[in-house]
């Protein structure tokens, strides 16, 4: 096989491996943002377990965003802070609400 002119070459594997990165990044982000989701509802029930473990999502969501923003990604900047307001919804709402 000749080659026209020098290029980097990916074979089948060198992309599957960056495509199964990208899939755990993606499920390591989505995974904190649920898990976010569903400690802050409990730590507004009165869990104190739930809201030390909110609370290492949150600043875990935290430096996501901050490293992004300096990184320059304004998208996961946005989908980090939007996690953190989501969160903080959910905490202010199912505290609002009637005890379970």
């Amino acid at each position: 096989m000749r080659y026209l002119a020098e290029s980097p070459q990916f074979t089948g594997a060198d992309i599957a491996l960056i495509l199964l990165v990208l899939l755990g990044l993606f499920l390591a982000v989505a995974g904190t943002v649920v898990a976010g989701c569903i400690f802050a509802r409990k730590a507004a029930r009165g869990s104190q377990k739930a809201l030390i473990l909110w609370g290492v999502v949150a600043l875990v969501e935290l430096a996501f965003a901050i490293f992004a923003t300096m990184a320059g990604g304004q998208l996961a900047a946005l989908i980090g802070g939007g996690a953190l307001a989501l969160q903080l919804a959910l905490y202010f709402t199912a505290r609002a609400g009637t005890p379970d």
